[in-house]
């Protein structure tokens, strides 16, 4: 276990300076994205806000950081090109600076019945606290894994961060593939909607999406996983396990419960109805399995 994780060292100095500047900086820069979201109405902000603050961050902690540089080449390329991404699917795909993604109205309607943060119905405040949910946890979870890895000086690469590279790379190649598949699904069923041969937008259960409801969120979760194994190695002390150990089930509560699955099936239940409640009773959410037969 030594050898693939990590060899005898003696437990480096760490600056933890860069780390509390970056937590500054997250609340500043949610709070930006806030203030845009109530002045333009448009819930999606916090979608550029989360994956903009993570390519800073990992830009800054590259700079700030005085580990190994190709080890913070590694960790800092992946996260950075994860996040703009998203942010390139944001912008240019989903176009969500002018349209709001739709999800968002769910929550409004959950808040003004009184299901938002200690009962208020204030849907302003609601966002905050949703929006700083966000900010806090780059800032004191997301971001742990990146600067411990970012601060180890060890002049090599060990196993398991070669490992977790080559996980990054696969998972998110099979995201990548989810998505093109979900897509290619929407754009014959909208053709088909056109041409009046159907009357209500079927259910995806091509591909991957035969074996998971959410296969593009299962394989999101991995490149999170990917994060807290590459760090493994640089951890120096007992309580840092902590962090990066909650990391990979933050990940996981947010895109199951949270922001990712459960907001995409409200929506997905009111448009397909009864036949996505079959698919739901046959197929796993996230982890990928066989379907049941129904």
């Amino acid at each position: 276990m030594g050898s693939l994780i990590s060899k005898p060292h003696e437990n480096w100095s760490i600056d933890y300076s860069p780390w509390f500047n970056n937590v500054a900086f997250q609340l500043i820069w949610m709070t930006i994205m806030w203030i845009i979201c109530t002045v333009r109405n448009n819930g999606s902000m916090v979608d550029f806000g989360w994956p903009s603050g993570f390519t800073v961050m990992s830009a800054y902690f590259f700079l700030a950081s005085k580990g190994f540089t190709l080890r913070k080449i590694l960790i800092c390329t992946l996260i950075i090109f994860a996040g703009l991404r998203f942010m390139y699917g944001w912008y240019f795909k989903r176009k969500h600076w002018v349209h709001e993604d739709p999800r968002w109205d769910l929550w409004r309607e959950r808040w003004r019945k009184g299901e938002g943060w200690l009962g208020l119905r204030s849907v302003p405040l609601n966002f905050f606290f949703f929006y700083h949910l966000q900010s806090l946890s780059n800032a004191l979870v997301f971001s742990f894994p990146l600067f411990l890895a970012c601060n180890n000086p060890t002049q090599s690469i060990y196993p398991i961060e070669y490992f977790s590279v080559i996980l990054w790379l696969v998972s998110f190649f099979l995201e990548n593939v989810a998505d093109f598949q979900l897509a290619k699904f929407k754009a014959k069923q909208a053709k088909l909607l056109k041409e009046g041969l159907i009357k209500t937008p079927g259910v995806c259960k091509e591909g991957l999406w035969k074996f998971s409801r959410h296969p593009n969120y299962f394989f999101e979760f991995m490149i999170w996983c990917s994060y807290s194994l590459f760090s493994l190695p640089s951890i120096t002390e007992a309580w840092q396990y902590i962090p990066v150990a909650f990391q990979p089930y933050l990940a996981y509560y947010f895109l199951v419960h949270f922001t990712g699955a459960w907001m995409a099936e409200q929506s997905s239940l009111k448009k397909r109805g009864e036949e996505y409640r079959k698919y739901i009773s046959s197929t796993n959410m996230i982890f990928p399995w066989f379907p049941k037969s129904t």
